[in-house]
């Protein structure tokens, strides 16, 4: 069956998933009193190659695909929402940043950051997602990506800062910063005035509450003093 995987690797993923929905459902109807001779007329031995054909996507899974994963949990502790890919989940957990009360809430399977966080608005309710900067063509395929966000492609996997001609790979907008007015007047955009303010330092992926304002080095700074 290798022909399988010669599929985008995110339609691997979707068959992936059909195929545990359909073994869920076939192994509720054995466990429904007089369904499981109907069921075995049915399939037979079907079922038990599905679970075969399922073990062979979940292998595929555990490797490259799983960079297509990006899982939301929430976390009790902290009352916090968080969007992270599937391989740096173990690293939120050792750092601590996702203690062992996290529950997770869905996966989503996307070929880029932007896409995934698309859909995470969608899910929540929230505004749409604006990516950071602008998208413009990639080198390699001049399909439409952000490179000053994730700097991924969803044709042709992350793009190296090597193979990206910019002569400042970081806009005005990001570097230069905002002032306390400018800052008020943002914020006054908001209907709901009561939302809470949260900061974070991966365009939004991870987040932590402020816990104070402070002035230090001619700087309001917003900290946050969980640890």
């Amino acid at each position: 069956m290798s022909h399988i995987f010669a599929l985008p690797r995110k339609a691997v993923w979707l068959i992936h998933e059909a195929i545990k929905q359909r073994i869920a459902s076939e192994e509720a109807r054995y466990l429904v009193e007089d369904s499981q001779e109907d069921a075995e007329g049915d399939y037979g031995n079907d079922l038990t190659y599905l679970k075969m054909l399922c073990d062979e996507f979940a292998d595929k899974r555990e490797g490259r695909d799983t960079a297509l994963l990006y899982q939301c949990w929430f976390d009790p502790k902290d009352n916090c929402l968080s969007l992270s890919p599937y391989a740096n989940i173990q690293m939120l957990r050792d750092q601590g940043q996702l203690s062992d009360a996290a529950k997770l809430l869905y996966e989503i399977a996307a070929e880029t950051f932007e896409e995934a966080m698309a859909v995470h608005n969608l899910r929540q309710g929230w505004a749409p997602y604006v990516p950071m900067g602008e998208a413009e063509p990639c080198p390699k395929c001049e399909t439409p990506y952000y490179a000053q966000g994730s700097a991924q492609c969803w044709r042709c996997g992350k793009i190296e800062e090597a193979s990206v001609e910019r002569v400042d790979p970081h806009p005005e907008w990001v570097v230069k910063g905002k002032s306390i007015r400018q800052l008020i007047q943002e914020l006054e955009t908001f209907e709901d005035q009561q939302m809470e303010v949260r900061l974070s330092l991966d365009s939004g992926a991870t987040h932590r509450p402020v816990s104070i304002l402070s002035r230090r080095g001619g700087y309001c700074v917003l900290e946050n003093c969980e640890r």
